[in-house]
C-alpha cells in the first residue's frame, strides 16, 4: 500500500499447497511468515513467503512475487530446511533472513541470485539463550541486520541489540550497539513472559534518526503510542552507541498514536520515503482502500532516511 496515494494492490494468490503442505493452525501469527523487499541493484520491490506455519517448520521452498508480476515464483529451498515462526522474516538490501527451532542459526536468501545461506556464526549470548533464559529475534538497525535478544524478570527487561558487519562466511561480526533496560513500576509487577510486556520495540526497524522506537498499550488514550528514546553514553562500554532505560520517570518522547487493528499486535515499521508513483503501474488496486491505512498517524521525521522510493 502506498499511503501518499491511498492506493493498496492485490496480490495474486499463493500457490495451491499440496496435500501433505496443508497446515492445521493458522492463527493470527501467519502475517509473520511474509516481508516486503526492496533491491537496490535493479530498483525491484518483491514480496516473500516462507511457507513456515505454528504447526510445523519444514518446507521446501520459498515463494516470490516482484511487483508487476502475476504469478507466484517457487524457489527450491533443499532438503531439511526449516524456520521459526515466531522469529518472523525480514529483508534487508535484497537479502531476506529467518531463524530456525533450533535457534542456533540464521537463514539467509538473496533475492538477486535466488541463493540460500545460513549464518552460524551468532554472538554467544544469542547462542545460550536457552540456558541463560532469554530470547530473540531479527530486526533492522541502519539498513544491517540486526538480533534483538531479551531476558525478562519481575522488576526489569533487558533488550541488547546486537548489529552484523560484513555479509559472507568469514566475515561476518556482530556488535552490540544498544541496551535498552525497561523497569516496572512496583504496583504493576509482571511474571517474567513475553506475553505481557507493557513497552515493546518497533518492527522490523527500530532505530530512527539515532533514536530507539518502542510503542506501548495506553490505558488513558485508548490506543497505541509511540515513543522515541535518545541513548545516553554507555560508561561500561558494552553498548557502542548507547543505552536507554525507560522507567515511570523516563518514559520516553510521544511521536504519535498507532492505530492497530483490534487484538493484532502486527504493525510493521519501515524506512519509507513519500512518492506519487501510481500502485496501478503494477497490477490491479484493492478496493476500496484498506481502512486501517486512511487512518494511520503522522510519519516520524524523514530525515536519515534511505533516498530510494518506497512503499509500505
Amino acid at each position: 500500500a502506498n499511503p501518499a496515494t491511498g492506493e493498496a494492490l492485490n496480490l495474486p494468490p499463493l500457490p495451491t499447497p499440496r496435500f501433505d503442505d496443508q497446515s492445521t493452525c493458522y492463527d493470527r501469527s501467519w502475517h509473520a511468515a511474509y516481508s516486503f523487499a526492496y533491491l537496490p541493484t535493479s530498483g525491484l520491490y518483491k514480496v516473500v513467503h516462507v511457507p513456515c506455519h505454528l504447526d510445523r517448520s519444514v518446507y521446501d521452498r520459498v515463494h516470490v512475487i516482484t511487483l508487476g508480476e502475476k504469478s507466484w515464483r517457487g524457489v527450491p529451498a533443499g532438503s531439511g530446511a526449516r524456520c521459526s515462526l515466531g522469529d518472523n522474516v525480514v529483508s534487508i538490501d535484497g537479502v531476506t533472513y529467518w531463524t530456525t527451532p533450533e535457534a542456533d542459526k540464521v537463514m539467509s536468501f538473496d533475492l538477486e541470485h535466488g541463493r540460500f545461506t545460513s549464518i552460524r556464526s551468532l554472538p554467544s549470548v544469542v547462542l545460550s539463550s536457552s540456558k541463560n533464559g532469554g530470547s530473540w529475534h531479527l530486526g533492522d538497525v541502519h539498513g544491517r541486520l540486526a538480533i534483538v535478544f531479551t531476558q525478562l524478570s519481575p522488576a526489569v527487561e533487558r533488550t541488547e541489540v546486537w548489529v552484523m558487519q560484513g555479509r559472507t562466511v568469514g566475515q561476518i561480526r556482530w556488535s552490540c550497539w544498544y541496551i535498552i533496560q525497561t523497569r516496572t513500576p512496583p504496583h504493576r509487577p509482571r511474571e517474567p513472559s513475553s506475553r505481557t510486556k507493557m513497552r515493546r520495540l518497533t518492527w522490523p526497524l527500530l532505530v530512527q534518526d539515532e533514536q530507539i522506537l518502542t510503542w506501548e498499550w495506553s490505558l488513558y488514550e485508548r490506543d497505541h503510542v509511540l515513543y522515541r528514546h535518545k541513548p545516553i553514553e554507555d560508561h561500561t562500554r558494552k553498548a557502542k552507541h548507547g543505552v536507554v532505560d525507560i522507567n515511570e520517570r523516563n518514559r520516553g518522547t510521544v511521536v504519535a498514536d498507532i492505530n492497530m487493528l483490534p487484538h493484532r499486535n502486527d504493525r510493521r515499521t519501515f524506512a519509507y520515503v513519500e512518492t506519487k508513483e501510481p500502485l496501478s503501474a503494477y497490477g490491479p488496486l484493492a478496493s476500496p482502500f484498506p481502512l486501517y491505512m486512511q487512518s494511520s498517524s503522522s510519519s516520524l521525521p524523514r530525515s536519515n532516511l534511505p533516498t530510494k522510493r518506497g512503499h509500505c
